[in-house]
This record gives structure tokens, C-alpha cells and sequence, in this order.
């Protein structure tokens, strides 16, 4: 009995984002490979995460899909460069993320600014490895949001879908948070981007 205790509290400690002894360099370890698998695995719960923008209305936040993390942590996204994201982001690059992890209990907030990218070189590198299908998604003949008087009438493709449209946001963490939750021993961790290091701390939960 105590031997499979000791079994199931172990399986814990590994599934969770941030553990007891973990160091701050740790932790921000962890929290990169995570994200890393985000872009590669369709499966992993940091594929779909939320952005939210400043738009005159107030706050708008969607679910954005995960394409790549570079080595300096900057995320890539695609969107339609006629989306009300790209017109917040045009008037206010600032924005934040939001991730969870159900399975390992722990919610991740980056905060930073984007820049769009739209018929230049890196727009053309990522449109070149987009599928025809998938093209789809960043052609329609209507913009995103455009009002129709049946969901039907939103399926209409031109006959040759172009780039003209597609866009690539670049995201730029400056600053990031975790939250292990885990029983009352929760943890709670914070990273600045200052010049090109992370500085960590460690606040209450």
C-alpha cells in the first residue's frame, strides 16, 4: 500500500510544470520545452492558446493556433491580415497570452508585443509550406466577420487563392508568468526580459 502511495506521488511531481525543488533556471527550462512541443504536437494543450488584444471597443481575446517557437522565444501565429486581431495589433502591439496545461495543472501568461508580417520574406517562407487546403483558411472572398445573412454563404474561395492576405504575427515575450497549482503547495514564478536575459522571482501563489 504505501509502496503504490509513494508510486502515485512521484507520477505527480512528474506530471507537474513546476516542482518543489525546481530552480528558477528550471523552471523557465520547463516552461521552453513545453512550448517547443506546443508547436510540434497537434495534441499538446499549448497548440491552442489565448490572445488578447486592445481594441477601441475594449479587450478582445480568441483562440490562436501555435505554428513555431524560435530559439529567442518568439512565437509565430498565422492569421488573415483582414482579422479585428491585426487591426488591434496595427493600432496597440502590445498583447498577452494565455496558456493552461490540464494536465499538468499549471497556466502560463506571456506578455509582449507582435509584429505582423504580410507579402515579405518571412510571410512568403511559412506560405510556401501551407497546403492548398489549408490556404483556405486565409482567402476567403469575404473578410473575417463580415456579416452574412446564412454560415453558408461564408464558404467562398476565388478560384486561385493568393498570398494577399495571409499573415504572419510575430510574438516578442517580454515578460512571463507560471502558476503550478497543485493541492494548498501551489507555485508561482515571474520572468523579465531584461536586454537578452530572463530574469527570474518567485512570488505568492
Amino acid at each position: 500500500m504505501l509502496i503504490n502511495q509513494l508510486k502515485r506521488s512521484i507520477e505527480v511531481l512528474n506530471a507537474m510544470l513546476v516542482n518543489r525543488n525546481d530552480s528558477l533556471n528550471d523552471v523557465f527550462n520547463n516552461v521552453s520545452h513545453e512550448l517547443h512541443r506546443g508547436a510540434l504536437d497537434r495534441k499538446h494543450p499549448f497548440r491552442y492558446v489565448n490572445l488578447s488584444t486592445m481594441g477601441q471597443e475594449g479587450i478582445n481575446t480568441r483562440l490562436i493556433v501555435l505554428r513555431r517557437v524560435e530559439v529567442n522565444l518568439d512565437l509565430i501565429f498565422f492569421t488573415d491580415h483582414r482579422s479585428q486581431k491585426v487591426a488591434d495589433l496595427t493600432a496597440n502591439a502590445h498583447a498577452s497570452l494565455l496558456c493552461w496545461h490540464p494536465g499538468k495543472k499549471a497556466q502560463l501568461i506571456i506578455k509582449g508585443t507582435v509584429t505582423l508580417h504580410r507579402q515579405d520574406t518571412l510571410s512568403e517562407k511559412y506560405w510556401s509550406g501551407i497546403s492548398i487546403e489549408g490556404r483556405k483558411a486565409y482567402g476567403s472572398a469575404l473578410a473575417p466577420g463580415a456579416q452574412v445573412d446564412r454560415p453558408d454563404l461564408a464558404h467562398d474561395w476565388p478560384d486561385q487563392i493568393t498570398n494577399e492576405h495571409f499573415c504572419v504575427m510575430v510574438f516578442h515575450p517580454q515578460q512571463l508568468e507560471v502558476l503550478q497549482l497543485h493541492k494548498l503547495s501551489h507555485y508561482r514564478a515571474k520572468y523579465q526580459l531584461a536586454q537578452h536575459d530572463w530574469l527570474g522571482c518567485w512570488l505568492v501563489p
